[in-house]
């Protein structure tokens, strides 16, 4: 049995870091989310205006309790430094994990971003 491999791509949006997720978020992938968050939040206490990250779900096809701890401890590290965290279009079986586990209260889930163009559009397709 092979395990699916979780993919982790970064893309800044205005004032927004775009992780976008795909594949599966279990115990055997959590380690490089957690290694990619690290580097994406160094030094975050100390910036002005505090991090806005976005996790993108879409083509995110699992997700564990792992994963689960690893989105609400990021959260929590961005909340400690004033910063913000948004969940964008999560896929359908990590909508229902949202709404079971009930983080779909607690956190910020929507189709687009904030205050700005949908996270996987070209910037070169907003001009026209």
């Amino acid at each position: 049995m092979t395990a699916e491999a979780l993919d982790v791509t970064l893309e800044r949006r205005g004032p927004w870091t775009v992780l976008a997720l795909a594949g599966a978020l279990d115990f055997t992938t959590v380690g490089s989310l957690a290694r990619r968050l690290d580097e994406v939040l160094a030094g975050a206490a100390d910036r002005a205006p505090p991090p806005r990250l976005a996790l993108r779900l879409a083509d995110l096809a699992f997700c564990d309790s792992s994963g689960v701890n690893a989105i609400i401890n990021v959260h929590k590290r961005l909340v400690a430094v004033g910063g913000r965290l948004v969940l964008v279009a999560p896929s359908r079986p990590v909508t229902r994990l949202l709404d079971i586990t009930g983080l779909a209260r607690c956190l910020t889930v929507t189709d687009t971003l904030p205050d700005g163009p949908p996270p996987g559009s070209r910037p070169e397709d907003e001009g026209g």
